[in-house]
């Protein structure tokens, strides 16, 4: 009884104090489980699970934090990423046609190396197929198309053609000809095509079966073909 009393005491000086006495046998609650929807990380727990939000390794289970949240593994690598939309904690490869951390740098065209996204596949994007690496060209009476990337780093030339029998006018075949010079040494410009033709001209020419003995830029001076009667002078206007 002198016990009791005594315990008894003790409780009331406590009381008194302000100091709550717990129940005896009383049950340790676990700690909150933490909100994925809430607005920040948790902040002391120790074994959070992957796709939770959390701003150190400490914090994570797999002792990986990687873009904010616990991840699977370190996630190490180029266009590699932790936090993708409906993916949360498992390491994927970006997009393509992303790059949230800037990782790929953009090369120039002409080089048909990365263009400066993500290719899905966890590495730096090419150009893709059929991307312009050099303009069209002609040179002398050869016109070539503009060359583009195969989408695996080279830059394909384009393909080539013959302007015969015109030649060249700055990057294409001079076709329509306006002068003879737009032609090829041995043709002339009739009617905005080049003509030259069969053997049995002495010049290898001829206009309307008459064989051409003299041409400018203006007319083109004719002799009668074999079997052929008049000559003429065309004038070009």
């Amino acid at each position: 009884m002198r016990i009791n009393c005594l315990i008894a005491l003790a409780v009331v000086a406590l009381a008194a104090a302000g100091v709550a006495c717990a129940p005896p046998h009383s049950v340790q609650r676990s700690p909150s489980v933490f909100d994925p929807d809430a607005s920040g990380p948790p902040s002391n727990l120790r074994n959070a699970a992957d796709g939770v939000r959390c701003t150190g390794n400490l914090q994570c289970h797999s002792g990986e934090c990687v873009d904010g949240v616990c991840c699977q593994s370190a996630c190490a690598g180029v266009c590699m990423a932790c936090d993708q939309p409906g993916s949360e904690g498992r390491c994927l490869p970006v997009s393509d046609g992303q790059d949230p951390d800037d990782e790929c740098v953009e090369d120039p065209a002409a080089s048909c190396s990365r263009d400066g996204m993500c290719d899905g596949r966890g590495a730096c994007r090419r150009y893709k197929m059929g991307t312009e690496c050099a303009p069209g060209s002609c040179q002398e009476a050869t016109e070539r198309a503009a060359s583009t990337c195969d989408g695996n780093g080279a830059c394909q030339p384009g393909a080539a053609k013959s302007c015969a029998p015109a030649v060249c006018i700055e990057n294409s075949c001079g076709a329509p000809c306006v002068v003879h010079t737009d032609c090829q040494t041995g043709f002339f410009c009739d009617a905005g095509t080049c003509i030259c033709t069969p053997s049995s001209c002495p010049g290898g020419c001829c206009q309307n079966n008459n064989c051409i003995i003299n041409t400018t830029t203006t007319s083109i001076t004719t002799i009668p073909m074999l079997g052929n009667v008049d000559g003429d002078t065309k004038l070009h206007h």
